[in-house]
């Protein structure tokens, strides 16, 4: 990976979509051995999280 700043050489389209590709599996396969160390599918309890509180906002929690 280039630092920050760093030019890189261009690359064609379907090079890019490549790399891009490449590295999405590489961060799903990092996310996947996270959520299964910790038991929890995170991106599935933001999404129960952010339901639940359009049911019922946090403003209605806090008072109860």
């Amino acid at each position: 990976m280039t630092p920050a700043g760093a030019s890189q050489p261009r690359r064609s389209g379907a090079a890019q979509y490549d790399l891009m590709i490449g590295m999405l599996g590489r961060i799903r396969a990092a996310m996947d051995a996270l959520y299964k160390e910790i038991g929890c599918d995170l991106a599935d309890m933001a999404v129960k999280a952010d339901r639940a509180l359009k049911d019922r906002p946090l403003i209605e929690r806090i008072r109860d």
